[in-house]
């Protein structure tokens, strides 16, 4: 949970009162390899820190995983839409690497937001930063192919070295022939 804290600090100072809170209300969990903690049609009651791990953000389409984006130590992990509107996902979510999170529950977190308004500061920058990558995403997603991988090496290069090809090429909304061809060329 200092992972989090720290996280959260480094972002706008907590105050005694908001530290406390969180620390009741916030829940620890140890993941194995390939758990799912979100499936498809749940609804996601619960935003999570990572701690230790990679996670992956999934959607299945015709029998095919398709892979939205990726996170590892340090990153917030949910399903948006179904969290803040508490509807059924259209995402899964799942480890890659064995995973340590600490979570809290959307009811806890609107209870923090009413009460400690100045923890409306960490959310608002939080989703700004995530925002930004979601919007880097959509413009990497609109290369070239050749294009997009390098690009990605460029923006996140710690995706192609923690990444399985298969899951990367995935993402990339490439072949894995394609991946290999574009990783030879180096």
């Amino acid at each position: 949970m200092l992972e989090l804290f720290q996280y959260l600090n480094a972002i706008y100072p907590l105050s005694p009162e908001v530290q406390s809170y969180l620390m009741q209300a916030l829940k620890k969990r140890e993941l194995p390899a390939n758990h799912y903690w979100l499936r498809e049609d749940e609804i996601c009651n619960k935003i999570a820190f990572i701690e230790k791990g990679l996670m992956k953000i999934f959607y299945t389409l015709n029998d095919k995983e398709i892979v939205v984006w990726f996170n590892k130590e340090c990153d917030i992990i949910i399903s948006v839409k179904s969290f803040f509107k508490q509807l059924p996902s259209q995402l899964a979510i799942k480890t890659i690497e064995a995973s340590v999170i600490n979570y809290i529950e959307f009811k806890d977190l609107e209870s923090i937001y009413k009460k400690y308004t100045d923890f409306n500061i960490n959310a608002r920058k939080i989703t700004e930063k995530y925002y930004c990558l979601s919007e880097d995403h959509l413009m990497l997603m609109h290369l070239p192919a050749r294009e997009r991988y390098f690009a990605l090496l460029n923006q996140f290069p710690w995706m192609a070295k923690r990444i399985k090809d298969k899951y990367l090429a995935g993402y990339l909304g490439i072949t894995n022939v394609a991946l290999s061809k574009f990783k030879n060329s180096l």
